[in-house]
């Protein structure tokens, strides 16, 4: 069956191509005929100018024919002289541009030559006794008619073309003409030539041949090769005859026209088209059931690309089973694993899924609706995805195709967002409501100081102490408070983080010294940020007073700067426990502290000078330690 459709789409290819020859050759033929026109045209004017070149020069013959005949009607006894001859050139041909000489043959007997210069000699040959040109003057003689002849080597040099003219006069008026002689016309064959464009046509190859009665079908300029490659030939006028004149192009006839490539590109693309359309009409009506499998395939193996390819997060598993059939790249880069360690095993055997999660979410996860749940990579990290799932049919057996999204990031950015909710919050009431509890707290405070003084309040001095101490720490409290102010100036100005951590150094160590603590500075060369000093002093205390606290004993505390790309990254790190996760989720909220005395708001002022800054603060924790950095956009140089 193949053979067959094969044949028959071959044949069909073969009479398509036939058809585009033959249309090919139509429009190869016309291409000819269009060059040949033009070909033709530019031989008829050289044409135009030979005869017009050989018929001017030639008047000027007939001119001294008549003048002989003139003086011979006037006195039939007159003779005509060297003087006669010159008298006349000089006159009427002033310049004889590609003549070489015209001469009168009185009775076959050279009588005169203009010029004389040079041609001395020739004067009184008898040319009937001259082998070489005794059958060219007996044959104008008996024709009466001018003979064109040559081109021939001429003795002065060069190549010459030779028109002879008989002269019969009448005299006294006689029914009978007598021959008087004859004229010759040397003309150089060069000037008329190069006056007729010959020499000029770089894109043709020229010839010329004489069809006279002497010298029949001789070619006697050009090659002769170019009459037998089919020329464009035209007739050039001479006395006695005509020449020849042809022509072929320098590269032949056989030329591609300008639609050469277009007619076999479209022709082959046609043949080819319709021969892949007679197979295909043959070959799938004998084989259909084939080509319909092989379609099924085809379909298959472009949805099996489609599902690898898909950056949804799919798998296919068996409802009786929970076997998985089939997973995508994505749902395997998501989770770490390799194809072979999930095809063939269960969700139990996988154990994607904490058993009660993987109970709620294939039970409740409704057919068309979406559900979040947590996964476990392979590596132990928890992810949030939104899934949903659609059921299918697999080679009979009932499937559920699970579609996910990772949606982690986004639950991030969203507790991220309502945490900087809670701390604009914090600060609207900070700004409302904190210089209002200042003021009856100053108010009170001086009250307890002046009872103090008191003599008869010696006894509860202890007590007013007490209070004091107190009032001071709600004090600090509050102005801690108010540091969350949204809307709180600050002074920006140029300055280099070393020069701040340098001078808060001596105060650290002190501190950490005395707590057993060790800390020590890596500083490398930064470019300057534009900050409020005081605030980043404040920034730095409190993020090395919560690395002292998260120290349980000995340890150290590192305080770092760097610059990495267009950022100078202030960083703080020490070697306590870490951070746990239900509190680094709501770290820099206000309130949130792991410590006894400890108000909460140390951090989050920390991250509302950060945002003052247009800083950005990231946390890296383990149990080995946790470090803050703190990314701040240095000031690029003009």
């Amino acid at each position: 069956m193949k053979t067959k459709a094969a044949c028959i789409a071959f044949l069909t290819m073969v009479l398509v191509l036939f058809g585009v020859y033959a249309f090919d050759r139509v429009e190869r033929q016309h291409q000819k005929e269009k060059f040949r026109a033009e070909v033709r045209s530019q031989l008829s004017t050289i044409e135009a100018k030979l005869e017009a070149g050989l018929n001017s020069r030639l008047f000027l013959e007939k001119g001294l024919i008549a003048f002989i005949l003139t003086h011979l009607a006037i006195d039939t006894q007159h003779q005509i002289t060297q003087q006669d001859v010159d008298r006349f050139a000089k006159e009427f041909m002033p310049e004889l541009f590609g003549i070489r000489n015209i001469t009168l043959i009185q009775n076959d007997i050279i009588t005169s030559v203009y010029p004389l210069s040079g041609n001395e000699k020739a004067i009184g040959i008898d040319l009937s006794r001259v082998p070489a040109q005794q059958a060219e003057v007996q044959k104008v003689k008996e024709t009466r008619k001018s003979l064109l002849s040559g081109p021939v080597d001429l003795v002065q040099g060069g190549v010459g073309i030779i028109n002879r003219t008989p002269i019969y006069w009448n005299p006294q008026g006689g029914k009978e003409t007598i021959y008087w002689g004859q004229s010759s016309l040397v003309i150089m064959q060069e000037n008329l030539f190069q006056e007729a464009g010959l020499y000029d046509q770089s894109g043709l190859r020229l010839a010329i041949r004489s069809r006279n009665g002497l010298d029949s079908s001789e070619v006697f300029w050009g090659d002769e090769k170019i009459f037998q490659s089919d020329p464009v030939v035209v007739d050039v006028k001479i006395p006695s005859g005509y020449w020849q004149l042809a022509a072929v192009p320098l590269e032949g006839w056989d030329l591609n026209g300008p639609l050469f490539c277009w007619i076999w590109i479209v022709g082959g693309f046609i043949s080819f088209s319709s021969g892949a359309l007679v197979w295909f009409f043959i070959y799938s009506r004998e084989i259909g059931k084939e080509i319909a499998k092989q379609k099924i395939d085809s379909l298959n193996q472009k949805f099996v690309r489609v599902f690898n390819a898909s950056p949804t997060l799919m798998a296919i598993y068996r409802e009786k089973d929970f076997m998985y059939v089939a997973v995508n790249d994505a749902w395997l880069t998501a989770l770490g694993y390799e194809r072979d360690e999930i095809l063939g095993h269960s969700e139990e055997e996988v154990n994607t899924l904490a058993l009660e999660e993987k109970q709620k979410s294939m039970s409740e996860l409704v057919l068309g609706n979406t559900k979040e749940f947590q996964v476990r990579t392979k590596q132990g990290e928890t992810r949030d995805w939104l899934m949903s799932k659609a059921q299918i049919q697999i080679d009979g057996d009932g499937c559920i195709l699970l579609a996910s999204v990772d949606i982690t990031m986004s639950n991030h950015l969203e507790k991220e967002i309502a945490r900087l909710d809670r701390l604009n919050l914090v600060g609207e009431m900070a700004a409302s409501i904190g210089h209002e509890i200042r003021n009856p707290l100053t108010t009170v405070r001086g009250f307890l100081q002046f009872f103090r003084s008191k003599n008869q309040y010696i006894q509860d001095q202890e007590n007013i102490d007490l209070m004091i101490k107190e009032l001071d720490r709600a004090n600090s409290i509050i102005k801690e408070f108010l540091s969350l102010s949204k809307n709180r100036s600050i002074n920006l100005e140029t300055c280099n983080p070393n020069k701040i951590i340098k001078e808060l150094y001596p105060l650290m160590y002190a501190t950490s010294v005395a707590e057993g603590i060790e800390i020590f500075l890596e500083l490398d060369s930064v470019p300057d940020v534009l900050v409020d000093e005081n605030e980043i002093r404040q920034l730095i205390l409190n993020l090395t007073q919560n690395a002292r606290e998260a120290i349980l004993e000995s340890g150290k505390i590192i305080i770092s700067t760097s610059a990495f790309n267009d950022d100078v990254v202030l960083a703080v790190k020490d070697t306590g426990k870490g951070i746990p996760l239900e509190i680094y989720e709501k770290l820099g909220t206000p309130f949130v502290t792991t410590k006894d005395q400890g108000t909460g708001l140390g951090l989050a002022v920390c991250y509302r000078i950060a945002d003052r800054h247009n800083a950005r603060i990231e946390i890296d924790t383990s149990p080995a330690g946790t470090t803050f950095l703190i990314r701040f956009n240095a000031i690029r140089p003009a």
